[in-house]
């Protein structure tokens, strides 16, 4: 079976958000009204999937449409750190598009750089449109 398109997936794969995300979950427990920030690896110890199992676990009341909206809130704030791409991840796309001729997609959620307006992973190019984009 000989493959033209490659879809990845953004946030773990292509990009490295890890200190954005643990940034994120404190400002949103902050903006909660807590005052304890949560290191990486206690983050690591109590996420769940899908994430509304974790927000309840700390706020049981919490409803997905107001976690929405202070996640679009908080991910848009200038003082959250900016994500890079995974080592070698870029070749890896480079590689894919120009030697091998394939079409490239990636699967966004809230993205806070526009897909191929990215200049520092500098990868847009080598996506021919993303898979979904979420507002």
């Amino acid at each position: 079976m000989k493959f033209k398109n490659v879809i990845f997936d953004w946030s773990g794969v292509v990009k490295d958000a890890t200190e954005s995300h643990v940034w994120v979950i404190n400002k949103m427990i902050e903006k909660f009204g807590g005052s304890r920030q949560m290191t990486l690896f206690e983050l690591r110890e109590n996420w769940e999937q899908p994430y509304m199992r974790f927000w309840n676990k700390i706020y049981p009341e919490l409803t997905l449409e107001k976690e929405q909206q202070l996640y679009r809130e908080v991910i848009l704030d200038n003082s959250c750190p900016e994500c890079g791409p995974y080592e070698g991840i870029v070749e890896v796309i480079k590689n894919l598009k120009e030697k091998r001729g394939f079409n490239g997609g990636a699967q966004l959620g809230f993205a806070r750089y526009g897909f191929t307006g990215n200049k520092k992973l500098w990868i847009g190019k080598y996506f021919w449109r993303s898979c979904r984009k979420c507002s």
